[in-house]
Protein backbone atom coordinates (compact mmCIF):
# COMPACT_ATOMS: atom_id res chain seq x y z
CA UNK A 1 0.00 0.00 0.00
CA UNK A 2 0.97 3.76 -0.06
CA UNK A 3 1.09 3.87 3.65
CA UNK A 4 3.83 0.69 3.60
CA UNK A 5 6.03 2.29 0.53
CA UNK A 6 5.96 5.91 2.11
CA UNK A 7 7.09 4.34 5.79
CA UNK A 8 10.08 2.02 4.32
CA UNK A 9 11.12 4.92 2.35
CA UNK A 10 11.23 7.72 5.66
CA UNK A 11 13.17 4.42 7.01
CA UNK A 12 15.56 4.60 4.49
CA UNK A 13 15.94 7.98 4.26
CA UNK A 14 17.19 7.77 8.04
CA UNK A 15 20.16 5.35 6.88
CA UNK A 16 21.44 7.36 4.19
CA UNK A 17 24.51 10.35 4.01
CA UNK A 18 22.47 13.65 3.81
CA UNK A 19 25.45 15.89 2.66
CA UNK A 20 28.87 15.55 1.20
CA UNK A 21 32.25 14.92 2.64
CA UNK A 22 32.48 18.54 3.17
CA UNK A 23 29.30 18.51 4.76
CA UNK A 24 27.47 20.32 2.39
CA UNK A 25 23.65 18.88 1.69
CA UNK A 26 23.76 16.65 -1.69
CA UNK A 27 21.60 18.22 -4.31
CA UNK A 28 19.15 15.43 -4.16
CA UNK A 29 18.52 15.82 -0.84
CA UNK A 30 16.51 18.94 -1.79
CA UNK A 31 14.47 16.94 -4.19
CA UNK A 32 13.30 15.02 -1.21
CA UNK A 33 12.34 18.00 0.75
CA UNK A 34 9.72 18.78 -2.04
CA UNK A 35 8.47 15.23 -1.24
CA UNK A 36 8.50 15.85 2.34
CA UNK A 37 6.49 19.05 1.93
CA UNK A 38 3.90 17.29 0.36
CA UNK A 39 3.67 14.45 3.00
CA UNK A 40 3.42 17.10 5.66
CA UNK A 41 0.35 18.54 3.35
CA UNK A 42 -1.31 14.74 2.79
CA UNK A 43 -5.08 14.18 3.63
CA UNK A 44 -3.87 10.95 5.37
CA UNK A 45 -2.32 11.35 9.09
CA UNK A 46 -0.73 8.80 9.01
CA UNK A 47 1.71 10.17 6.31
CA UNK A 48 1.83 13.76 8.26
CA UNK A 49 2.29 11.82 11.51
CA UNK A 50 5.55 9.56 10.32
CA UNK A 51 6.83 12.35 8.28
CA UNK A 52 6.93 15.16 11.13
CA UNK A 53 8.64 12.01 13.27
CA UNK A 54 11.29 11.49 10.36
CA UNK A 55 11.75 15.24 10.63
CA UNK A 56 12.00 15.34 14.17
CA UNK A 57 15.27 12.76 13.80
CA UNK A 58 16.59 14.71 10.99
CA UNK A 59 18.83 17.22 12.56
CA UNK A 60 20.02 18.80 9.02
CA UNK A 61 18.68 22.73 9.59
CA UNK A 62 19.74 23.03 5.84
CA UNK A 63 16.99 20.73 4.84
CA UNK A 64 14.41 21.53 7.76
CA UNK A 65 14.44 25.38 6.78
CA UNK A 66 12.03 25.18 3.74
CA UNK A 67 9.75 22.77 5.87
CA UNK A 68 9.62 24.63 9.14
CA UNK A 69 5.80 26.71 7.94
CA UNK A 70 4.49 23.24 7.35
CA UNK A 71 5.39 21.66 10.55
CA UNK A 72 3.86 24.79 12.38
CA UNK A 73 0.47 24.13 10.46
CA UNK A 74 0.70 20.90 11.78
CA UNK A 75 0.12 21.96 14.75
CA UNK A 76 -3.26 23.14 14.41
CA UNK A 77 -4.14 19.94 12.32
CA UNK A 78 -7.36 17.85 13.80
CA UNK A 79 -5.87 14.88 14.75
CA UNK A 80 -4.13 14.83 18.01
CA UNK A 81 -2.02 12.29 16.95
CA UNK A 82 -0.45 14.77 14.38
CA UNK A 83 -0.36 17.53 16.49
CA UNK A 84 1.37 15.45 18.73
CA UNK A 85 4.18 14.50 16.25
CA UNK A 86 4.00 18.46 15.03
CA UNK A 87 5.30 19.50 18.94
CA UNK A 88 8.15 17.00 18.99
CA UNK A 89 9.19 18.12 15.36
CA UNK A 90 8.84 21.86 16.60
CA UNK A 91 11.46 20.86 19.85
CA UNK A 92 13.65 18.69 17.79
CA UNK A 93 14.02 21.83 15.67
CA UNK A 94 14.54 24.59 18.18
CA UNK A 95 17.24 22.60 19.64
CA UNK A 96 19.52 22.12 16.66
CA UNK A 97 22.19 25.28 16.40
CA UNK A 98 19.62 28.35 14.96
CA UNK A 99 16.71 26.60 15.48
CA UNK A 100 15.25 29.23 17.66
CA UNK A 101 16.22 31.33 14.59
CA UNK A 102 13.96 28.83 12.59
CA UNK A 103 11.50 28.37 14.77
CA UNK A 104 11.03 32.17 16.14
CA UNK A 105 7.23 32.12 16.91
CA UNK A 106 6.88 28.44 17.85
CA UNK A 107 6.96 28.57 21.53
CA UNK A 108 4.45 31.24 22.13
CA UNK A 109 2.62 28.63 19.77
CA UNK A 110 3.05 25.83 21.67
CA UNK A 111 2.64 28.36 24.93
CA UNK A 112 -1.20 28.63 23.34
CA UNK A 113 -1.46 25.13 22.61
CA UNK A 114 -0.70 24.21 26.27
CA UNK A 115 -3.80 26.41 27.51
CA UNK A 116 -6.36 25.88 24.84
CA UNK A 117 -5.78 21.81 23.89
CA UNK A 118 -8.05 19.50 25.45
CA UNK A 119 -6.31 16.09 24.33
CA UNK A 120 -4.20 15.52 27.63
CA UNK A 121 -1.59 13.79 25.51
CA UNK A 122 -1.04 16.56 23.26
CA UNK A 123 -0.72 18.82 26.68
CA UNK A 124 1.91 16.61 27.86
CA UNK A 125 3.63 16.97 24.90
CA UNK A 126 3.28 20.75 24.61
CA UNK A 127 4.55 20.81 28.35
CA UNK A 128 7.67 18.59 27.71
CA UNK A 129 8.55 20.75 24.59
CA UNK A 130 8.51 23.82 27.08
CA UNK A 131 10.10 22.01 29.58
CA UNK A 132 13.22 21.68 27.29
CA UNK A 133 12.93 24.20 25.16
CA UNK A 134 12.09 27.56 27.64
CA UNK A 135 11.71 25.25 31.61
CA UNK A 136 10.91 29.17 33.21
CA UNK A 137 8.04 29.34 30.88
CA UNK A 138 6.60 25.72 31.21
CA UNK A 139 7.10 26.61 35.36
CA UNK A 140 5.26 29.87 34.73
CA UNK A 141 2.37 28.21 33.55
CA UNK A 142 1.85 25.38 35.75
CA UNK A 143 2.46 27.75 38.75
CA UNK A 144 -0.71 29.68 36.87
CA UNK A 145 -2.56 26.38 36.80
CA UNK A 146 -2.37 25.23 40.32
CA UNK A 147 -5.85 24.90 40.87
CA UNK A 148 -6.65 22.93 37.71
CA UNK A 149 -3.03 20.44 38.40
CA UNK A 150 -4.99 18.13 40.79
CA UNK A 151 -7.74 17.32 38.18
CA UNK A 152 -5.39 16.06 34.97
CA UNK A 153 -4.31 13.06 33.55
CA UNK A 154 -1.83 11.20 36.06
CA UNK A 155 0.65 11.26 32.88
CA UNK A 156 -0.01 15.08 32.43
CA UNK A 157 0.77 15.22 36.56
CA UNK A 158 3.90 13.12 35.74
CA UNK A 159 5.52 15.67 33.38
CA UNK A 160 4.30 18.57 35.65
CA UNK A 161 6.22 17.03 38.67
CA UNK A 162 9.55 16.57 36.18
CA UNK A 163 8.93 20.24 35.42
CA UNK A 164 8.39 21.53 38.99
CA UNK A 165 11.24 19.66 40.28
CA UNK A 166 13.58 21.11 38.12
CA UNK A 167 12.23 24.27 38.66
CA UNK A 168 12.82 23.77 42.25
CA UNK A 169 16.39 23.63 41.30
CA UNK A 170 17.21 25.92 38.69
CA UNK A 171 14.92 28.49 39.90
CA UNK A 172 15.45 29.86 43.06
CA UNK A 173 13.03 32.44 42.72
CA UNK A 174 10.39 29.63 41.99
CA UNK A 175 11.06 27.14 44.60
CA UNK A 176 8.67 27.91 47.48
CA UNK A 177 6.16 28.49 45.03
CA UNK A 178 7.23 24.84 43.90
CA UNK A 179 7.46 23.18 46.62
CA UNK A 180 3.95 24.04 47.60
CA UNK A 181 2.57 23.37 44.57
CA UNK A 182 3.97 19.82 45.13
CA UNK A 183 2.91 19.28 48.81
CA UNK A 184 -0.59 19.61 47.45
CA UNK A 185 -0.43 17.37 44.80
CA UNK A 186 1.50 14.89 47.57
CA UNK A 187 -1.52 15.22 49.69
CA UNK A 188 -4.57 15.14 47.18
CA UNK A 189 -6.30 12.00 47.41
CA UNK A 190 -7.77 11.63 44.41
CA UNK A 191 -4.32 11.55 43.00
CA UNK A 192 -3.26 7.96 41.03
CA UNK A 193 -0.20 6.01 43.33
CA UNK A 194 2.04 7.31 40.48
CA UNK A 195 1.43 10.42 41.29
CA UNK A 196 1.83 10.52 44.61
CA UNK A 197 4.81 8.54 44.54
CA UNK A 198 6.20 10.44 41.93
CA UNK A 199 5.73 13.48 44.39
CA UNK A 200 7.38 12.07 47.19
CA UNK A 201 10.73 11.42 45.58
CA UNK A 202 10.32 14.96 44.21
CA UNK A 203 10.17 16.60 47.64
CA UNK A 204 12.21 13.95 49.28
Amino acid sequence: SDKQVQKLLLLYLETIETADSQGKVLPEMLLICQHLSSNLQHPNEYMRGSTLRFLSRLGKTELLEPLVSYVLANLEHRHSFVRRAAIVAVMSIYKLPEGDILMQDALERIGTILVKEMDPTVQRSALLCLSRCAPERAASFLLASQDRISSWEASLQLAAIDVLQKACLSSPDHRGECVKLLLGLLLCPANAATTTYACAMALA
